[in-house]
């Protein structure tokens, strides 16, 4: 059995606690947002995470649990509430990697808009030229790795900047990438909303000038 564990989550149906722990350098873009439409930020956000949860539910061969109801050894998934998988993500883990080392990572994909030259110049050639060897950039984000559970490894499936640089298996290509391709591209929906808030954010700065 895998395990799979969702980090810490907002209660997004509580519009006065989510305010209450919203970091202040998201306050423009939320504001911005429930000034811009109709589903206040946190309604919308929540609706994220039960299409996450349904998901997860859903999964083959896998679990949710907390952290302290998985037994060490076993093959555990942290994700954060609005990650999503592939149904057939155990198999291919078993498949494919079999549970030996700390984890294994798999190649994330990503719908987005590229935060700096360096990023933007990497995907560009990632799409036009694939036979080209290029090391990810981020070889864990938030849900395409797997941790065996052990002694040191809650930091790991807590913050996965910490997972990176860990790990003693490291399961990467192409295939792995297409196998996981469904799961990972909508894994990374928040992020693809971020992204929009950022545009949504620049595109007014944009017109104000203009009209100014």
């Amino acid at each position: 059995m895998i395990y799979v564990w969702v980090r810490t989550s907002v209660d997004w149906d509580d519009e006065a606690a989510f305010l209450a722990q919203c970091p202040p350098y998201f306050r423009p873009q939320l504001e911005l947002w429930n000034a811009t439409f109709a589903m206040p930020f946190h309604v919308f956000r929540g609706r994220v995470r039960g299409i996450a949860r349904d998901n997860l539910a859903a999964l083959e061969g896998a679990t949710c649990a907390a952290w302290s109801e998985i037994p060490d050894g076993a093959v555990v998934l942290p994700v954060d509430d609005d990650d999503w998988f592939a149904p057939d993500v155990a198999a291919e883990l078993e498949r494919r990697w079999g549970g030996s080392g700390i984890g294994c990572s798999w190649t994330s994909t990503f719908f987005e808009v590229p935060m700096n030259w360096r990023y933007a110049t990497g995907k560009v050639i990632r799409r036009r030229a694939r036979w080209v060897p290029l090391k990810p950039m981020w070889r864990c984000t938030t849900n395409n790795y797997a941790l065996v559970k052990g002694p040191g490894v809650y930091e790991l499936a807590v913050l996965h900047v910490r997972a990176r640089d860990r790990f003693e298996v490291f399961v990467g290509g192409e295939v792995f990438a297409q196998a996981f391709e469904f799961g990972l591209l909508a894994a990374q929906l928040i992020d693809l909303v971020d992204h929009l808030l950022a545009l949504l954010v620049q595109a007014i700065g944009l017109r104000s000038g203009l009209d100014g």
